[in-house]
């Protein structure tokens, strides 16, 4: 690693340096951290600090609310593959996590998982 990759992985932001980066309003980074889809790394004076591997998960969810999917939605369908609270680039990555409104497919290794609740409604 060298020193530019370094720092930028040893950065911490807050919801509004997140927010900035995003282009979207920190009243949402804040909902997601306290809705459990984003994770800080720690919490001084009640602001939380996120990593810049959470400022790539609050992109793919604000990615995944720009398609119209809801928040509440997005965490029952994490909860539902198994991958609830692992909110972490890499998780996401290696399972292939993608939104195809209203469901999250995950692509593992050798299998495709959809959430119980786009079977139940006949959503492919």
């Amino acid at each position: 690693m060298n020193s530019v990759e370094e720092s930028v992985s040893q950065q911490l932001y807050t919801p509004a340096m997140m927010a900035g980066l995003l282009k979207i309003s920190p009243r949402n980074i804040r909902r997601w951290h306290r809705m459990g889809l984003l994770h800080s790394v720690r919490i001084t004076h009640r602001i939380p600090y996120f990593d810049f591997e959470q400022v790539q998960c609050a992109k793919r969810i604000a990615g995944w609310v720009a398609q119209g999917a809801r928040p509440a939605s997005i965490q029952r369908q994490l909860k539902e593959l198994g991958i609830w609270r692992t909110c972490q680039r890499s998780q996401l990555n290696r399972f292939g996590s993608r939104l195809r409104w209203p469901t999250i497919v995950a692509k593992g290794p050798r299998q495709t998982r959809r959430s119980a609740w786009s079977a139940a409604f006949g959503f492919r």
